[in-house]
C-alpha cells in the first residue's frame, strides 16, 4: 500500500490497529432500485426544462429525508476515528504545511446559472487568499468559458472535470460511451492541466473507476464521508487505490445536505462546519466541502460567511485538491 508521506503516522495506527481502511475505499454497490432510476431516469429527465428538472430531482432526493432534519455523519462519530483521535492525542503533529489539518474548498459547476456565478464566486475566493478547485461540465447547458479558465488557472485556483453533462447515471452507461464522453470532455479541456474527477450526483461504480485509471487521473472525489445516504468511506485521508492507480480524496460534506435537502439555519451550518473543521484538526485530516455556485448566488452573504468561519481556524492550511494529492506525495514541499 502506497502510504501519503505526510501521514506515515496516521496510517501506522490503521495497520496496527486493524482498521480496514481497503474494504472501507471499496467503489460501493448500488441499490438494485437507485441505479435503474439513475440509469433510466436520468434520460428522460435531462430533456426536461431546467426548472422542471430541478424541481423534480430536488423533490426526490428529499424524499431520503422526509424530516427535512439535518442529519450527517460527523469523522469522531466513525469508531474507526475514536481509534485513531486517541492515539494521536498529545502527539501536536502538523502534516500538512505544518498545519494540523487542511480544507479544500470546491465548486461543482452544474448548469447555466452556476457557470454564470463562477466568476463572481471565483473573486470572492481570491478576495480572501482561498485556493479552490471548480469542477466543470463540458457539453450541458452552458458553454465553457476559455477567459474564465485562464483567469481561474492564472489565479491559483484548479480546474477538476466534472463530467460530459451531469449525467446522475454516467457510472452505469455503455462503457464505450463512457470511454467516447471522458475523452470528448478531456480534448475540450486539452490547455488544461486536468487531473482530478468528481462524477455528476456521485455516482460511481467499478468501470468508471478503471476507465478513470485509463486516462490516468491523478485522483477521483465521488466518494464520501458525512452523508447519512451514501457509502462512506470514514477516513478523512487521502488513500491510494491501487486497484486502480489514482488517489481517491473523499468529498465530506456540500452545501446542498444544508440548503437543498434541509432547511438549515445559517447559524446551525456554521456552527456545523466549525465542528468537522474541529474533529478533522483532530486527526490531522482533509476536509472537503463543495460549493456549488448555483446554490451560492442566490445567497452571496452566506458564501462570504462561510469563508470567514473557515478562516477563523489557525491550525489549518488551506490548497486544492490538486495541491494535497501532490504533497501527500512528496512531490511539494514548501507553498
Amino acid at each position: 500500500m502506497i502510504v501519503p508521506v505526510n501521514l506515515h503516522k496516521h496510517y501506522e495506527i490503521i495497520e496496527e490497529e486493524g482498521i480496514p481502511i481497503s474494504s472501507l475505499f471499496q467503489v460501493p454497490s448500488t441499490p438494485v432500485m437507485e441505479k435503474f432510476i439513475r440509469k433510466y431516469g436520468a434520460p428522460i429527465v435531462s430533456k426536461m426544462p431546467t426548472k422542471t428538472r430541478y424541481f423534480l430531482t430536488n423533490s426526490i432526493k428529499k424524499c431520503r429525508n422526509p424530516s427535512g432534519k439535518l442529519i450527517l455523519n460527523y469523522p469522531l462519530d466513525f469508531p474507526e476515528c475514536q481509534i485513531i483521535a486517541e492515539k494521536l492525542k498529545d502527539q501536536n503533529l502538523r502534516p500538512w504545511w505544518n498545519k494540523k489539518a487542511v480544507i479544500c474548498v470546491c465548486h461543482d459547476v452544474d448548469n447555466n446559472e452556476g457557470a454564470k456565478f463562477a466568476p463572481t464566486i471565483a473573486d470572492m475566493d481570491y478576495r480572501y487568499k482561498l485556493p479552490t478547485t471548480f469542477n466543470f461540465l463540458t457539453h450541458d447547458n452552458y458553454s465553457l468559458d476559455s477567459t474564465l479558465l485562464r483567469s481561474l488557472i492564472k489565479r491559483g485556483f484548479e480546474i477538476g472535470l466534472h463530467g460530459y453533462t451531469h449525467d446522475q447515471g454516467f457510472a452505469f452507461r455503455h462503457p464505450k460511451i463512457m470511454r467516447k464522453e471522458i475523452d470528448q470532455a478531456l480534448e475540450v479541456l486539452k490547455e488544461v492541466d486536468i487531473v482530478g474527477y468528481r462524477s455528476p450526483a456521485l455516482c460511481s461504480s467499478e468501470l468508471l473507476f478503471k476507465i478513470l485509471s485509463e486516462r490516468k487521473f491523478l485522483y477521483d472525489s465521488s466518494l464520501q464521508i458525512a452523508s447519512s445516504f451514501y457509502h462512506s468511506v470514514k477516513i478523512p485521508y487521502p488513500y491510494y487505490m491501487g486497484k486502480y492507480d489514482f488517489w481517491e480524496l473523499p468529498l465530506m460534506v456540500q452545501d446542498d445536505n444544508y440548503l437543498r435537502d434541509t432547511n438549515t439555519p445559517e447559524k446551525i451550518i456554521l456552527n456545523s462546519i466549525r465542528r468537522f473543521i474541529n474533529e478533522i484538526i483532530v486527526l490531522n485530516g482533509v476536509f472537503i466541502i463543495n460549493m456549488h455556485p448555483h446554490l451560492m448566488a442566490k445567497c452571496q452573504q452566506f458564501y462570504e460567511n462561510f469563508i470567514q468561519t473557515i478562516k477563523e481556524f489557525d491550525d489549518v492550511a488551506f490548497a486544492t485538491m490538486k495541491e494535497v494529492i501532490k504533497y501527500a506525495q512528496g512531490n511539494i514541499n514548501n507553498r
